[in-house]
């Protein structure tokens, strides 16, 4: 899920993400304007852990837990919310 401003978005879809080959059949699930953020306090970043670091990671928060999505995203759709849960929990 890319949020931000429109030509920021666009520009790192079809720049850096998808020209990325490690990337495969993307598909754009919705596109267009919202009234506010899903994820305002969200910021990405990366770093490779294991599993029992994860909790010692500050900022760190684990997607797999319960409730994580309703009460991480607020904002969403409640279709929304479910295509999160099933990617989530694959």
């Amino acid at each position: 899920m890319l949020e931000g401003a429109e030509a920021t978005v666009h520009e790192l879809y079809y720049g850096p993400i998808a020209r990325d080959l490690r990337y495969r059949r993307l598909h754009v699930l919705a596109d267009g304007p919202l009234t506010a953020r899903t994820f305002p306090g969200w910021h990405m970043g990366f770093l490779h852990t294991s599993p029992a670091s994860e909790v010692a990671i500050d900022g760190y928060l684990n997607p797999a837990g319960a409730g994580f999505l309703a009460s991480h995203a607020p904002a969403a759709s409640p279709v929304l919310l479910n295509l999160l849960h099933q990617f989530v929990h694959r």
